[in-house]
Parts: C-alpha cells; sequence; structure tokens
C-alpha cells in the first residue's frame, strides 16, 4: 500500500482578507502548532508572511509590493535557493501537516508562474490544499486602494496591468481567474474558498474560519475577535503625513 502523501495546506490570500492576522496568530503558535502535529514555515524574508513563494514563481517583468521591497527576483539561482529551503523544512517534519502562507501566491496568473511554484514545493510529492479567502469586489478594490495611499513610495496608476491600478475592472479582482487557475493546477476538489464576508457577518473575524479551513482542532482555534495586528506603525502614518503636505516621495 503506498504511504500517504504529506499533506501542505497552502493559504494564498486573497489581500485585505485577514491575512496578517492569520499568520501572525499562526507564528505566534509555532509549538502548540507542533504538539497538534501541524507545522508553520518560516520564511526567508518575513518569518511569517511567505513572500518568496510567489515572488520567485512570478515572472520577472510583473511587479510585486515584497519583490521591490526585498529585491526578489525571478532567476534560476533564487528558484533552487526557496526549493531548497522548503525541503529542508520538509525533511525536519516530515511526521507533520504543512501550513503555508502568503496572500501574494493570489497574483499569480499563469501556468509558468504556477509550474515554478510547484517546483519550490516539489508538489508532486505532496498532498496540496489551496486555502483563498474572497471578499465583495468593490469593499476589496476599496481597501487595496487605501492600503496603496499609506505608503509614501506607492501611488495609484491608470496602467490596467499595475498592481496599483484599482478600477473596477482590475485585474487583481479578477476572483474567477484566481479559482481556475488552482483549480486547472491542483484538482477541482482541492481548492478550499472562505467568504470573507460570510465570516465577518457570522463570527466578526475571518481568523476561525481559515484556521478551520486547515483542520486545525477547535482547542487551537482563538474566540473569534481576540486576534488583531496593527500593520500601520508610527512610522508608515508619519511618511503618510509627509506625502499629504507635498515633503514625501
Amino acid at each position: 500500500m503506498a504511504e500517504a502523501k504529506q499533506r501542505l495546506y497552502l493559504h494564498i490570500g486573497t489581500h485585505k482578507t485577514g491575512s496578517s492576522s492569520l499568520q501572525h496568530y499562526l507564528g505566534a503558535q509555532r509549538k502548540t502548532l507542533a504538539g497538534h502535529g501541524f507545522s508553520y514555515f518560516t520564511g526567508a524574508y518575513e518569518p511569517d508572511n511567505h513572500v518568496e513563494f510567489f515572488a520567485v514563481a512570478m515572472r520577472a517583468e510583473r511587479e510585486a509590493f515584497s519583490r521591490a521591497k526585498y529585491g526578489i527576483e525571478q532567476t534560476d539561482y533564487a528558484l533552487a535557493a526557496a526549493a531548497a529551503n522548503f525541503q529542508e523544512f520538509r525533511q525536519a517534519t516530515q511526521k507533520q501537516a504543512l501550513i503555508v502562507s502568503t496572500e501574494g501566491l493570489s497574483l499569480l496568473r499563469h501556468d509558468d508562474e504556477m509550474e515554478r511554484l510547484k517546483t519550490i514545493l516539489d508538489a508532486e510529492t505532496l498532498d496540496i490544499v489551496p486555502i483563498l479567502v474572497l471578499r465583495d469586489k468593490a469593499a476589496f478594490l476599496d481597501s487595496f486602494r487605501k492600503q496603496i495611499l499609506k505608503h509614501a513610495d506607492r501611488e495609484l496608476s491608470d496602467d490596467p496591468a499595475s498592481i496599483n491600478y484599482v478600477g473596477q475592472d482590475s485585474w487583481l479582482a479578477d476572483f474567477g481567474a484566481i479559482k481556475s487557475l488552482w483549480r486547472k493546477h491542483f484538482g477541482e476538489d482541492a481548492l478550499r474558498i472562505i467568504d470573507y464576508d460570510q465570516a465577518m457577518e457570522r463570527d466578526g473575524d475571518v481568523l476561525p474560519a481559515a484556521l478551520k479551513a486547515m483542520d486545525l482542532p477547535e482547542s487551537f482555534i482563538p474566540v473569534a475577535g481576540s486576534v488583531r495586528v496593527n500593520t500601520d506603525t508610527f512610522k508608515t502614518r508619519i511618511k503618510r503625513f509627509l506625502r499629504k503636505i507635498g515633503f514625501g516621495s
């Protein structure tokens, strides 16, 4: 009888759907997770948001905030390094279910990008469960627009191909394309979708729904609304104020 494949829960976003709170909680609970038979990856650039998985897989010419922030390029060397790092993690956690989270994976749109991701993961040797969180498109785009304007080094774009374009026809909100791509590469029934708006209406928080989608035990799931992370730092607020009065770049 063939040995069961190691399972990987792969949280892929989207942006503005509680990803930071999820990552913060999982990162803070690594020891507890291990006791339940789960292991949360530690990223090369950010411990809890595993940006290398999408930044290395994405086509070289495409924009991504984390690429600019960390200087991540789509090269054979970067691909090999990401793959080696993940395989080292797997070797140390062979008896556990794995969890990787980065909302940037929802930016992938092309078959070659997915193939590079599968190379990093050695996907054929894993039982992969992608988890996608979706919200109302208009609310998503409005939240994404506000996030762009929080950063002094970003500005809105009129270019429909840009990550900073948030018009109603923005590719960022083409949720159908995301679902189709992930089902094509990982199976029609593999993708688990969480309705952000329903979760917020029911629980006031999307975190419990995301953790349940990872098959984590009830004892691990916090009371709704008890976990929050504020990424709007004092430094960010100062930069935004200077930009507003004409001194920011």
